[in-house]
């Protein structure tokens, strides 16, 4: 990607990225990775949300949790991210092998739009068995300097 095109597609706001991917004026692939790049950089807080938020967590819980690994899933025109995760506890914790396996469904959440984002734009197809696993420890100091 040229430096000069990166540039222009970081400083649009995402509506206008969206208009650039539609009407061509930039190179798709150029605009496309772009996409990519804000959804990764936005799904681990929106993970975190959806993590603290759920009946399986919440926010007394969320602390311990180290990251998630979402898989594919067969939808009716091919196989896309799916809205439900692992969770990965740090070792110690209460969720940690003893309780088991331990998932949360992020569908209806703004983590559950970004994978639809990620599913459109990604570099390649992905196929049965693909993994995104996600290191929230960053996103998880965010989230909790913003708690009251």
């Amino acid at each position: 990607m040229s430096e000069q095109i990166a540039a222009r597609l970081a400083d649009m706001d995402g509506e206008a990225l969206y208009a650039a991917l539609r009407d061509g004026s930039l190179p798709r692939d150029q605009v496309q990775a772009e996409i990519v790049r804000r959804e990764m950089q936005a799904l681990p807080l929106a993970v975190v949300e959806g993590l603290a938020s759920s009946e399986a967590l919440g926010p007394e819980l969320v602390l311990g949790v180290v990251g998630v690994v979402f898989e594919t899933e067969w939808y009716d025109d091919g196989y896309a991210w799916g809205t439900v995760a692992t969770v990965v506890p740090r070792p110690g914790h209460p969720l940690s092998p003893v309780a088991g396996v331990v998932t949360v469904d992020f569908d209806r959440t703004g983590a559950a739009d970004a994978l639809v984002e990620l599913s459109e734009h990604a570099e390649r197809p992905l196929t049965y068995r693909d993994t995104l696993s996600l290191d929230l420890t960053s996103a998880l100091v965010q989230w909790r300097a913003k708690q009251p």
